[in-house]
């Protein structure tokens, strides 16, 4: 496990050397063998300066109990940093509800949030 975040730190360290399809390589080779494993690169929501790389791993229980057993997170560089799970979004969100009336409502939905509950199994 150290290994393979060993070699996550140094491509994001050296990630503005490598164009983007070289990084998408070089990422599917140091997951290779991982099942289940995706990721996704971009800024930190509330910091454009710092890199984010989140990789996904929910359906991938082992990797997730081998990553708590051996690594802390998140893992931080100088203007980087590598986390689990999927990253929060910072776009609108933005639709429309057609009414029983006919009419068209507006929808802002960039500050929603939500919960799960259960309710009758």
């Amino acid at each position: 496990m150290k290994e393979l975040f060993k070699n996550l730190s140094h491509l994001m360290t050296h990630r503005k050397k490598v164009y983007t399809n070289g990084f998408v390589e070089l990422m599917d080779r140091i997951l290779s063998g991982i099942p289940n494993v995706g990721w996704e690169l971009g800024h930190l929501p509330n910091d454009y300066g710092v890199d984010q790389l989140s990789l996904s791993v929910i359906n991938n229980p082992l990797f997730i109990k081998q990553v708590e057993d051996s690594i802390s997170f998140p893992i931080k560089g100088d203007d980087w940093v590598i986390n689990l799970g999927i990253p929060p979004r910072d776009w609108e969100l933005f639709f429309e509800i057609n009414t029983e009336d006919g009419q068209i409502v507006e929808v802002e939905g960039s500050e929603w949030s939500w919960v799960m509950t259960d309710k009758n199994n």
